[in-house]
C-alpha cells in the first residue's frame, strides 16, 4: 500500500475480533480517514490515500458516528477534495436503529458524493437483519416511519393541548405508535414458510414500512421498537416461544419489552393486533401476566457480516440479561383511554390471502392469526372461513368479489356466516354495494338473484375429538 496510515488501519482492523461500530468484519471507518485528512496533510500523502482507495482493495464501513462527523466536516476544503479526487467504493453504513440515521442525513451525505452500498439496521432477527437494505429501500423505510412518528406526535398534541412532546408521558408516546403498528399490521402467512425474499423482508423492517403494514411478528416487533427509538423510548426487540391457550404446540415468536417510568413492561404487537385477548391483552404487562410467553436468553446476537456481507456469527456468546417486569396496566383501563374505533381487527389480518391460502390454512396459524371472530373461538374460525368460501362460490362475480372483499376486511358480522339464515345475510350484504345490479349478460339472471334466495350448500364437516387431538 501507498499510505502507511491506510495500512496501519487495515492491520489494527485484522487484529479485533470485533467492530463494535462497524459490522463488516475487515472494514476501516471512514470517519479515521476524514479525521487524519481534515486538518491539512502532505501533497504526497493525500495523493497515497487517493491512490490506495482508488485500487478498490480497501473496505471502508461507515456508522452512525461517522455520518455525524462526515456531515459536521462536509464543508472543510481537504473533506470535499477527497470525495473529488478518490474513487469512493460502495460504502456500507452501520446503524442500530434508523433514529440515528434520518431521512435528511441519508440525503446530504449522498448528495456529498458518498457512494452507499447498504444500509444495515443491526436490529430485530439477525438472519433479517443481516440482509441490510438498498438505498432506495431504506430512503422509503426512513421516510415512512419519520412521517408515522409525525402522526404520532400530531395526535398526541390533541391529547396534550399546550404540551411539548418531550414533557408527554412515555405511556402516551408508547400507545400513539403502538396503535400505528397493531393498525396497521397485515399477518403475510405466505411469508411464513417462504423459501424466497419474503422471509427475510417479512422480517425486518421492509415490508412493514414499504409494504403498507405486510409482515410477521419480528417484522411488526422491529417496526416497533424503530418508532419507539425515534420517540426517545428505551425499547428493545426480544425473541422466545409462545404459545396460546388454542395451540397444541409451542412457537417460535418475537416481541418487544418497553421501560415507562423506569419500570419495563411486556407487549405483543402480534397477538393484539389480531385480539388473541380482547383489547389490549397483550400490552404493557408483568411478566407473571405475559402468559404464553417465555423469553430465549440464548439470543445474543452480534450482526457480524463477513466483507461481503453475509452473516458469519449469528450469536454472540453467552446470555442476554433481562431486568424483571413486575408491573401490569389494566388492559381495560388502556382499552378506555386509547383504543379507537378504527381498531377493530377480526378478520384483517386475512385479507391479503387468497382463496386457495385461505381454504388450506391449517389450525396451527389460527392462534397467531385473528384467533377470535366476533364471539367464536379459534377452533371454529376455519370453518366459518370454509363456510363463506363454498357458499359465495353460487353468487354472481361480481357480488363474489364484493363479498370477499367485506370479508377479508372485517365488514362482515361473523356471527351470521354460520347459521341457517346466512345465505340471505350474504345476499343483503352483497345488494349493499350493488353488486347484483347490471352484471350478467342476462338481466332476468340477475334479477333472480335478488328475487329468489340462494340454495343453501353442504357445510363442511367439522373435526370430531379425535382430530382434535391430533392437531
Amino acid at each position: 500500500m501507498k499510505s502507511s496510515f491506510l495500512e496501519n488501519l487495515v492491520e489494527d482492523n485484522k487484529s479485533k475480533t470485533e467492530n463494535q461500530g462497524i459490522k463488516n468484519i475487515g472494514a476501516i471507518n471512514l470517519s479515521d480517514i476524514i479525521e487524519y485528512v481534515k486538518g491539512g496533510i502532505s501533497d504526497q500523502d493525500f495523493k497515497n490515500i487517493c491512490t490506495d482507495i482508488n485500487s478498490g482493495k480497501i473496505n471502508i464501513g461507515m456508522d452512525a458516528n461517522s455520518v455525524n462527523i462526515l456531515l459536521a466536516n462536509k464543508g472543510n476544503s481537504q473533506v470535499q477534495k477527497l470525495f473529488q479526487v478518490a474513487k469512493m467504493p460502495k460504502i456500507d453504513i452501520d446503524i442500530n436503529s434508523i433514529s440515528e440515521f434520518s431521512k435528511e442525513n441519508f440525503q446530504a451525505i449522498k448528495a456529498m458524493g458518498v457512494n452507499i452500498g447498504k444500509v444495515y439496521v443491526n436490529s430485530g432477527w439477525d438472519e433479517a437483519a443481516a440482509r441490510g437494505y438498498t438505498p432506495n429501500v431504506y430512503e422509503k423505510i426512513v421516510g415512512n416511519a419519520e412521517a408515522m412518528v409525525t402522526k404520532a406526535k400530531s395526535d398526541l398534541a390533541k391529547k396534550n393541548p399546550g404540551k411539548d412532546f418531550e414533557h408527554m408521558s412515555e405511556r402516551d408516546k408508547f400507545m400513539a405508535i403502538y396503535n400505528m403498528v397493531i393498525k396497521r399490521a397485515k399477518y403475510n402467512y405466505a411469508a411464513v414458510d417462504s423459501k424466497g425474499e419474503s422471509q427475510y423482508t417479512s422480517r425486518n423492517l421492509q415490508d412493514f414500512f414499504c409494504k403498507g403494514g405486510s409482515g410477521v411478528c419480528a417484522g411488526f416487533a422491529d417496526s416497533l421498537v424503530q418508532l419507539g427509538k425515534m420517540c426517545g423510548l428505551e425499547i428493545e426487540y426480544v425473541q422466545g416461544d409462545s404459545k396460546s391457550k388454542n395451540m397444541s404446540h409451542s412457537e417460535y415468536h418475537a416481541w418487544v419489552r418497553v421501560k415507562i417510568d423506569g419500570k419495563w413492561y411486556n407487549a405483543d404487537p402480534t397477538w393484539d393486533a389480531n385480539h388473541v385477548k380482547g383489547k389490549y391483552g397483550y400490552c404493557l404487562k408483568s411478566d407473571a401476566e405475559f402468559d404464553g410467553h417465555t423469553l430465549d436468553t440464548r439470543y445474543n446476537p452480534s450482526y457480524r457480516r463477513d466483507s461481503k456481507g453475509r452473516l458469519i456469527d449469528s450469536r454472540g456468546s453467552g446470555t442476554r440479561d433481562y431486568e424483571g417486569s413486575y408491573y401490569s396496566y389494566d388492559s381495560s383501563k388502556l382499552a378506555d383511554e386509547y383504543y379507537t374505533d378504527d381498531m377493530g381487527r377480526r378478520m384483517k389480518g386475512f385479507r391479503n390471502l387468497t382463496d386457495e391460502q385461505a381454504a388450506s390454512l391449517n389450525s396451527q396459524y389460527i392462534p397467531n392469526a385473528p384467533s377470535s371472530v366476533g364471539t367464536l373461538s379459534g377452533n371454529n374460525f376455519l370453518t366459518v372461513i370454509l363456510n363463506f368460501l363454498i357458499k359465495i362460490t353460487s353468487f354472481p362475480a361480481k357480488a363474489t368479489k364484493k363479498l370477499k372483499e367485506k370479508f377479508f376486511a372485517g365488514k362482515l358480522d361473523a356471527s351470521k356466516l354460520s347459521g341457517s339464515d346466512s345465505n340471505n345475510y350474504l345476499k343483503e350484504e352483497a345488494e349493499k354495494e350493488g353488486a347484483f345490479d347490471e352484471i350478467q349478460v342476462d338481466p332476468e339472471k340477475a334479477q333472480s338473484y335478488k328475487d329468489n334466495k340462494t340454495q343453501d350448500v353442504q357445510q363442511p364437516p367439522t373435526r370430531g375429538d379425535e382430530n382434535e387431538k391430533e392437531r
